[in-house]
Order: C-alpha cells, then structure tokens, then sequence
C-alpha cells in the first residue's frame, strides 16, 4: 500500500545563525559540514560565514534530498544595518546563546526582537551551547530561556558542540522542519504506520487528510490509492467481516 506522493522540485532552504560571540556558532557549522570535532584554540569570527549542506530525510515514507544555505553571520555584524538584509527570505532562523551567560542569552533576545521582524515566517531555533559546562547563573539562564521560548513560540535545543551527533541530529531535525513546513504537514506523517499500517487505519487517515483539507491542497501532485473502494470490494468478497 503506497503512501500519498507529493513531488516538490526545489528543496532548498535559507538557514541563518547568528548570536553573541563565543557561543559556538562557527564551531556548529563547521561540525555540520565535517560531521566531527576539532579541538582548537578560540578565535572569534570575524567574517560572514557560508556554506551548502546536503542532508536526506525521510517524512511519511518518502525520501527527500534537502540542500540548505548556512550562513554564519557574527553578532557584531548586526550592528551594521546592511548585514540586516542578509535575513530576508530567511527558511530558518538559530539563535543562538551561551546557556552558562545571562549577558550571552540577553543579548540574543535582544537580536531575536530586532530579526524576527525581517523573516516573520521563517522557523525560529533558540539553541544553548555549552551545557557540558556550570556556572552560578546556568540555572537562571534555563529558566528565563525556557519562558522566553514558550512566550514566542520557538523550537528549543541545548547541546554540547564536543558531542558530534547532537549537532547532526539537530541539521536533521531543521531539514525534516523546513519540508514540513513548506508542504504543511504534521510530525504525524514521520511515523512509517502510515505507510505499512492496515488497511482500515491508513484509510481513516487519508479521510482525515482531506477533511483537514491537507490533501486537497496538492491534489493534482498526489497519486493516491482509492483505499476505501478496495476494502469495500474485499468485504463484497466476504473477508473483513
């Protein structure tokens, strides 16, 4: 039984980090992209950072090829109204801060008033770096950033940039949101029951898809098969009873 098809062409999305220095923005992307950690000395970035990544994910059975466009852009640059354009258009937006550093976490609130108004529909991350590391403000840092999220609605994360599979498993958890969220679906449609589940249960999906008016909505991209025709004909035939 094959899941409903739904083609899109372009699968690449805008991905913008940005927060207050020595927080491990660099050191995310280039982890991301070499997919392992390199021990180094800091040094603070002094330029804009970009890079392409490939990443596959999987969403209700089908398998996706999804190139994102990173780009690193240092705090200090916020200051300068032009690097401001670089957010328009903007798929997703990570800010991030230093969970051990209340001025770190300020300053990100700071920066997450003065961008979210450039991309008002981009998906917006508030990442804590660093929790490998104590502090006596660690606890109020959490509390505030954990207030601050609900207020505004934003995904949260906190992860330690020496544990390389944290990292790649957030770049996939931004690819698997950014598809969702350009093709309207629901984290629902991750579980693979939809695609092998029984008959009776795959079809009370498809009716709820398209009474939700999901489906309806890429209709003439879905191959879909006429679940509730087959089951009838089955029961005709004296099964499923």
């Amino acid at each position: 039984m094959l899941a409903p098809q739904i083609q899109v062409d372009n699968h690449s999305f805008k991905i913008m980090i940005t927060g207050p220095g020595a927080t491990g923005k660099s050191t995310i992307l280039k982890i991301m992209k070499q997919q392992n950690y390199q021990q180094q000395s800091y040094q603070q970035t002094q330029q804009i950072m970009q890079d392409n990544l490939l990443v596959d994910v999987k969403l209700a059975g089908n398998q996706y090829s999804v190139k994102l466009n990173v780009w690193d852009i240092p705090g200090q640059f916020l200051a300068i109204p032009v690097s401001q354009s670089y957010f328009r258009n903007a798929n997703v937006l990570l800010f991030i801060y230093d969970s051990t550093s209340m001025k770190s976490f300020t300053e990100i609130v700071s920066q997450y008033h003065k961008l979210s108004s450039i991309a008002p529909d981009s998906l917006k991350y508030l990442i804590g770096t660093k929790i490998d590391l104590d502090s006596p403000e660690k606890q109020s840092v959490q509390a505030e950033a954990e207030t601050f999220s609900a207020k505004h609605s934003l995904k949260t994360q906190k992860v330690n940039c020496q544990m390389v599979q944290q990292i790649l498993d957030l770049l996939n958890q931004i690819a698997k949101d950014a598809m969702r969220n350009k093709l309207g679906w629901s984290e629902e449609l991750d579980d693979d029951s939809y695609v092998y589940g029984d008959i009776t249960r795959q079809a009370t999906r498809i009716f709820e898809y398209k009474r939700s008016g999901l489906i309806s909505e890429f209709q003439t991209l879905i191959n879909e098969p006429d679940v509730m025709q087959d089951l009838t004909k089955k029961e005709a035939k004296g099964c499923c009873k």
